[in-house]
């Protein structure tokens, strides 16, 4: 994890996170888990907190966690869904150092069917 200079000093990595990626979903469908990228570097444990998460999506296993956030669904999101969300995704490490924190948008799409013939 870091460079040793000497028998007392340590330098360690910087506390990074990789910005997740735009998600996009689709209106009455079930939507497929996403696990948010896990953080590096600095002194581990990790706590991570995403904050403005769309209603009708839940985090598992919480909103304040130590392990990477997967992004699940209570239910299929529907028309009340907004078109988009900007998702907040933020992480500290065990010395409290000033967090880490993307931004990352929600679509909602609306899926359109179409006759042939």
């Amino acid at each position: 994890m870091g460079v040793i200079f000497g028998p007392y000093l340590t330098a360690v990595e910087p506390l990074a996170l990789v910005k997740p990626d735009d998600r996009t979903f689709t209106r009455g469908l079930t939507i497929v888990p996403y696990t948010l990228p896990a953080a590096t570097g600095v002194v581990p444990p990790y706590t991570y907190k995403v904050s403005d998460l769309p209603a009708r999506l839940l985090l598992a296993p919480s909103f304040d966690t130590q392990e990477p956030p997967t992004i699940t669904i209570a239910l299929e999101l529907d028309a009340s869904a907004p078109d988009s969300t900007q998702v907040t995704y933020s992480v500290t490490d065990s010395t409290n150092a000033s967090p880490v924190a993307h931004t990352f948008t929600i679509h909602a799409k609306t899926l359109t069917l179409s006759r042939i013939g």
